[in-house]
């Protein structure tokens, strides 16, 4: 706030043609850094420094649509698994004699097999998501987000 406080002191001297000069500036907090460009990723390192040129609010920007895509991600991969997995257990059984009456009674699926199944459904939810994902992926990289453009999110 100390920034913002004497770049408002520097800009006060000019003619007035914004109502909110310090809230004008909190959406360009570059603007408080003196020299009118962005600090380079390098000089922002640490959780206090981008308190205090973007707020509180800056932590936690992204969380929702992260918890979301996560979620939608962990639904999708753990439940193709499931299926792909219960196939797997069905195919291994056709065989045998008596048929088993429980998924205990097939014994285990090898390594690779499961490794193939987990493979697969990681790719079909990724691929499910990536229409969702790939329009977002910019407003998660910048530094700072009144950099980024605003696309349709979340």
């Amino acid at each position: 706030m100390k920034a913002l406080n004497s770049s408002v002191a520097l800009l006060s001297t000019l003619t007035t043609k914004h109502p909110n000069m310090t809230g004008a500036l909190q959406g360009y907090p570059w603007m408080m850094t003196g020299s009118g460009k962005p600090p380079s990723v390098f000089s922002v390192r640490k959780p206090p420094e981008i308190i205090s040129l973007e707020g509180w609010d800056a932590l936690w920007r992204g969380l929702r649509p992260g918890v979301v895509r996560d979620s939608v991600f962990g639904g999708m991969f753990f439940s193709s698994w499931q299926s792909l997995h219960h196939a797997m257990l069905d195919w291994k059984a056709v065989g045998m004699d008596p048929q088993p009456r429980s998924d205990d009674e097939i014994g285990p699926l090898s390594p690779l097999a499961v490794s193939i199944a987990a493979g697969t459904s990681g790719s079909v939810a990724a691929a499910a998501l990536i229409v969702w994902t790939l329009p977002n992926l910019d407003q998660n990289v910048p530094c700072f987000p009144s950099m980024s453009r605003r696309r349709g999110s979340f």
